[in-house]
C-alpha cells in the first residue's frame, strides 16, 4: 500500500486488518490469502519475522486448499526468501525448488520468472555460482518471452495495469472517511 510505501506501517497495518476483516466476513478464501501475504510483506518490512513467516505460511495453507497454483507458489516464494534472508538458506531453497516446479506446471512466465529468480539468488547465497547463475539465465529468457508477446494492445494493458494503483489509493481514501 502507498502508506507501507512511506514507511506508515501502523496505518498500513490497519488497512490491511480490515481488509482482512471484509474478506473473511465476505468468506472470500483467496481474498483472505491475499491479504495475509500482503501482512506478511509488512510485517517483513517492519522486521517483524516470526509474523511474517506466520502470515506467509497461512496464506499458502488457504492458497493450497482452495487449489490456486500460482497463489500458493507466490506464498512459498515469499517464505522461501524470507527464510534465505535470515540464514535458512536451504529450507529456503526446498521452499523455491517446489514453487519453481509448481511455475513450470502453470505456464505463467511472470512467476516462473520470479522462481527462477528465487531460486538463484538463494543459490548465490549458497555459494553456488554456477547453479544461480542458469536459474538467472532461465529468469531472463522468461522476461524475454514475455516482452516478445507484447502487441501494442498488450503494452495498452500493461500500461493500464500500472494505474491501477489509483484505484487503490482511492478505496483506500474511502475506507478512512467510513472509519
Amino acid at each position: 500500500s502507498m502508506h507501507q510505501s512511506l514507511g506508515d506501517y501502523a496505518l498500513a497495518e490497519r488497512h490491511y486488518k480490515r481488509s482482512l476483516a471484509l474478506r473473511e466476513k465476505m468468506g472470500s478464501r483467496y481474498g483472505v490469502a491475499a491479504c495475509l501475504m500482503s501482512l506478511g510483506a509488512l510485517y517483513e518490512d517492519k522486521g517483524d519475522d516470526v509474523k511474517a513467516a506466520e502470515n506467509f505460511e497461512k496464506s499458502e495453507r488457504i492458497y493450497e486448499e482452495i487449489g490456486h497454483v500460482r497463489g500458493r507458489a507466490e506464498a512459498m516464494l515469499a517464505l522461501g526468501r524470507h527464510n534465505s534472508e535470515h540464514a535458512k538458506h536451504e529450507e529456503g531453497l526446498l521452499l523455491a525448488l517446489q514453487a519453481l516446479r509448481m511455475a513450470e506446471g502453470s505456464e505463467i512466465a511472470e512467476l516462473l520468472q520470479d522462481a527462477h529468480l528465487t531460486v538463484g539468488n538463494i543459490q548465490r547465497a549458497l555459494g553456488r555460482s554456477d547453479e544461480a547463475a542458469a536459474h538467472f539465465r532461465a529468469a531472463v529468457a522468461s522476461i524475454e518471452s514475455i516482452r516478445s508477446l507484447l502487441t501494442e494492445s498488450g503494452q495498452k494493458s500493461g500500461f493500464l495495469g500500472k494505474k491501477l494503483k489509483a484505484y487503490e489509493e482511492l478505496v483506500s481514501l474511502l475506507l478512512d472517511q467510513v472509519a
